[in-house]
């Protein structure tokens, strides 16, 4: 993972950036789970640039809180800064998010599957739709090092 790493940090930043790791696991017992702010409503991480290496060692179904993501809303264009210049809660709860909302992607995996998004876009994990459901991942963030979006204005 290093490697992979390494070569995608240096092609976005210009350098190689070392990222934070961080492992997720949920498992989902004997509830359906609901929607909630900052995990299963679309969101924004503000820092620029932002995105995540996603690792997925097990697979992750559509009923297993895939990752889902607004294909197009990570591009810094007018109203992508309109959204934060006028957005309060920087989800979809907001009424200027509508004009980033794009085509949704849902990621469901294999095991020993690897990808990269840029979450500064909307993004969210969707909820599991079914008991006694699990999902394990690894995430490496970018962020350390940048600003925070939300104090350029």
């Amino acid at each position: 993972m290093k490697k992979y790493s390494d070569y995608i940090s240096e092609k976005i930043y210009g350098k190689s950036v070392k990222p934070t790791v961080e492992f997720h696991y949920l498992n989902i017992r004997n509830n359906i789970e609901s929607v909630t702010r900052g995990a299963t409503y679309l969101h924004t991480d503000r820092f620029l640039p932002h995105f995540k290496i996603f690792y997925t060692p097990n697979k992750i179904e559509s009923d297993s809180a895939p990752f889902q993501y607004s294909l197009g809303s990570h591009k810094l264009n007018s109203t992508y800064f309109d959204f934060f210049k006028n957005g309060e809660n920087f989800d979809e709860t907001d009424k200027f998010s509508k004009d980033l909302l794009g085509k949704l992607e849902t990621i469901t995996t294999q095991e020993n599957t690897m990808y990269i998004a840029f979450t500064n876009g909307l993004h969210k994990r969707t909820c599991f739709t079914e008991k006694n459901k699990e999902r394990s991942m690894v995430f490496l963030q970018y962020v350390e090092r940048y600003n925070k979006f939300n104090y350029l204005f």
